[in-house]
């Protein structure tokens, strides 16, 4: 799996973010399970780049939450 850069995350839809976040966290699972096993990391960057990747992927979903909440708001008045 390739790491996403930023303005690709922008332009995918909300169903496809949380796919990605799926594939992301099952590979960040594995990535941690070896380095229990084995006391030290495949590759230390990869972990780092999966964590901050995860951490994007959620600060967009929720800033797209937050923006159709007030959507939703400014139609009801």
């Amino acid at each position: 799996m390739a790491i996403v850069k930023k303005q690709a995350l922008k332009e995918m839809g909300d169903a496809d973010l949380k796919a990605k976040l799926v594939e992301i966290e099952n590979e960040l699972r594995m990535q941690q399970g070896a380095l229990h096993n084995t006391g030290k990391p495949q590759s230390t960057g990869r972990l780092r780049a999966l964590k901050k990747l995860r951490a994007r992927i959620l600060t967009f979903l929720s800033q797209r939450e937050k923006a159709n909440a007030l959507k939703l708001e400014f139609k009801k008045k």
